[in-house]
């Protein structure tokens, strides 16, 4: 069995002694085998290329992994990590002008924010940069293209299988076997220098 448990923890999730499972979440990491993205080194990533262009101030819109929300911004409604929700915050930083970087929990968020922004008047990535999490097909294909922090589905469900196989082929539980996914950085024209603006008048 392969299950993706993005809420569930060890004490939640009910699963028959014996039963060859494979995870798709860290939190499993001791009880079950488990594969991961290296989101740490993601982020850290985002974090570097924002600042390098001389980033005033970054935030990170709300996702499943991320509860802290923007300045100002009203609760997300719908589904928690979509396009919706990201358009939500999107309509509260787009009144920031302090706001010169927006980190979204994935791209699906990242376009809502730039959608947002875009109807609010705010230039992406003129006045506000954004960058995305995962590199979805159709990342490049917005206007402007999505940089983002690619995840290799690819070889997180190889190696789910692997898993599996192993433990079907050798009976062992595989307990503490832990696999983590370099995430890789991908540049695109959503990001860049910000042109800043002096602080609005506050009469």
């Amino acid at each position: 069995m392969i299950i993706r448990a993005e809420d569930d923890t060890p004490a939640t999730l009910a699963i028959p002694p014996g039963l060859p499972v494979a995870v798709s979440d860290s939190h499993f990491v001791g009880h079950h085998p488990a594969v991961s993205t290296d989101h740490r080194r993601g982020r850290n990533s985002r974090s570097t290329i924002c600042w390098s262009w001389g980033t005033t101030a970054c935030t990170t819109s709300p996702g499943p992994s991320t509860p802290a929300r923007p300045p100002n911004a009203p609760t997300p409604g719908g589904t928690p990590c979509g396009r919706a929700s990201g358009y939500e915050a999107g309509v509260g930083l787009a009144a920031d002008p302090d706001v010169t970087a927006v980190f979204a929990a994935n791209d699906e968020m990242a376009v809502g924010v730039m959608s947002a922004l875009a109807d609010a008047g705010v230039p992406v990535p003129g006045r506000v940069s954004v960058v995305g999490f995962d590199d979805i097909p159709l990342a490049p294909y917005y206007r402007p293209a999505l940089t983002t922090v690619r995840q290799d589905f690819d070889e997180i469900g190889r190696t789910l299988v692997d898993f599996l196989l192993r433990q079907i082929r050798d009976g062992a539980p595989l307990t503490d076997e832990h696999h983590l996914v370099p995430a890789q950085l991908i540049k695109r024209a959503s990001t860049g220098a910000a042109v800043l603006h002096p602080p609005r008048s506050t009469y």
